[in-house]
């Protein structure tokens, strides 16, 4: 099915303004780039984006301190699925 990938984390002057997040699928690769030093968008979490999954299939999700600009922080992941 679909499902919405989701991040939550909570803003801070220290944290980085440009953090990379990798989510990989078996197929696909995507990048996301968050500023963590501003609260996240919707109910205290970013959208990484829509995802085709099929049953079983595993997801990662990956945050970098590479080039992020400040620390990076993290409080949850979420895949929500996308009714249609």
């Amino acid at each position: 099915g679909t499902y919405e990938i989701r991040l939550a984390h909570l803003p801070h002057p220290n944290r980085g303004d440009h953090v990379p997040v990798d989510v990989r699928t078996s197929d696909r690769v995507s990048r996301v780039e968050i500023d963590m030093q501003k609260p996240a968008k919707s109910d205290g979490f970013t959208s990484l984006g829509p995802l085709n999954l099929a049953k079983n299939e595993t997801v990662i999700v990956r945050l970098s301190t590479k080039n992020a600009g400040g620390n990076v922080h993290a409080d949850a992941v979420q895949l929500i699925e996308v009714k249609r």
